[in-house]
């Protein structure tokens, strides 16, 4: 389960500037990056995704 909770901290910045919301996500503490890279390495990987 850490790994979920772990990913639920990382959002990607290109939805998070759409929204205007990026400052407010750093403010609260969420890492806002660019997620293309990482998300490729995921799917390559074991990770399981949840889309919605």
């Amino acid at each position: 389960m850490g790994r979920a909770v772990d990913s639920l901290s990382e959002r990607a910045v290109l939805t998070a500037k759409n929204y205007g919301v990026v400052d407010a996500l750093k403010g609260l503490g969420v890492d806002v990056k660019f997620m293309g890279e990482p998300l490729s390495q995921r799917l390559k990987g074991d990770w399981k995704v949840l889309t919605f």
